[in-house]
């Protein structure tokens, strides 16, 4: 394979689809999150070679499980490869257990995410990049329709979030996996393959390595982009009902003393779709993210909300407390009650 001769993988191709992603925030440090595979490998690679003209400080961050034997073998690999890059390397392993009910993907996610923001809080980064590709996009997608999501999850994954005040950015979601692995053979350089990824008792896998194939053989791979289309298409649209959304909230909503006072009569004159994003936006207020809320959460909230509820309290995840008292609700963490 030469390496000029694909649209992406080429040596040159791929850190410019990778600068044209992150050319026009210009964001000045950057801290990666590099597992050691092919994707976040890639990314490291891609953004020290474009490094001098997005001006940017890059950092690499590695986050290890603890779920897997040897797993520390993946932090000193990429510790290695940030040493030859001459990229600083900050590392952090986990010293929780596992939950022994609930999400363990959940689980894991969320302490990396916490990790990730304690990091960049520490090094004042700009943007935590990370190297979601099209195919992560996809199968989320799929995810979270068998999930019975809304509008809000078939957007997938985001190019672009702020969690708790820290930016997160995702630049290579019109990039395949293949087109990853074909840029870094074309680098001659290797990665690290993590095991639990061929595991399908683990739900993405399942999708990953069950259903993707069953529908890209009946359907074809253009019916899977069609996906990653449809992310981006519900992705307008609901950046418009945001907007609606904040307006609402504008009205509807005060905040005091670190809580959110909703207005239900006025809260109620609004349409359904409105309501429940005014409430996820009222715990978003609070709480900073709304990634633990489920519709069931939200359902509960409307329900307490109702006029068959004087008084009453339900609580979210994370310590959100939402509070009714006549026609208020009222958000708060429950460190401050």
């Amino acid at each position: 394979m030469k390496c000029g001769g694909s649209r992406r993988s080429g040596k040159g191709v791929f850190p410019s689809v990778l600068l044209s992603a992150l050319r026009e925030q210009r964001f000045g440090r950057m801290l990666l999150g590099v597992s050691g595979g092919a994707d976040s490998l890639a990314l490291l690679y891609a953004c020290h070679a474009v490094r001098s003209e997005l001006g940017a400080d890059l950092f690499v961050a590695h986050y290890d499980h603890a779920l897997r034997p040897n797993s520390s073998n993946d932090m000193l690999f990429v510790k290695k490869v940030a040493a030859t890059l001459e990229v600083p390397f900050i590392s952090e392993r986990n010293q929780d257990a596992p939950p022994r009910s609930g999400s363990l993907e959940a689980f894991a996610r969320e302490k990396r995410q916490e990790f990730f923001i304690r990091t960049a809080r520490a090094l004042r980064i700009d943007a935590v990049v990370l190297a979601h590709t099209q195919d992560d996009l996809i199968e989320t997608v799929l995810m979270r329709i068998l999930r019975g999501t809304g509008l809000s999850g078939l957007r997938g994954i985001l190019p672009q979030r702020i969690i708790r005040g820290v930016t997160f950015i995702r630049p290579m979601l019109a990039v395949s996996r293949r087109d990853v692995e074909a840029y870094l053979k074309c680098l001659r350089v290797s990665w690290r393959n993590d095991p639990t990824n061929a595991n399908t008792a683990f739900t993405r896998n399942k999708i990953r390595h069950g259903l993707v194939p069953y529908l890209k053989k009946s359907f074809g791979a253009d019916g899977l982009h069609q996906l990653a289309a449809l992310a981006d298409t519900v992705g307008c649209d609901y950046e418009f009902l945001e907007k609606e959304a904040a307006a609402a909230m504008m009205s509807v909503c005060r905040m005091k003393g670190g809580r959110v006072h909703l207005d239900l009569t006025q809260w109620a004159k609004r349409p359904q779709a409105l309501r429940r994003m005014v409430l996820r936006g009222a715990v978003e207020a609070v709480q900073g993210d709304t990634q633990a809320l489920t519709l069931s959460h939200v359902k509960d909230m409307e329900r307490l909300a109702g006029a068959s509820f004087k008084k009453g309290d339900v609580a979210l995840p994370h310590g959100v407390i939402v509070q009714k008292s006549g026609n208020i609700l009222v958000f708060f963490l429950k460190s401050l009650s």
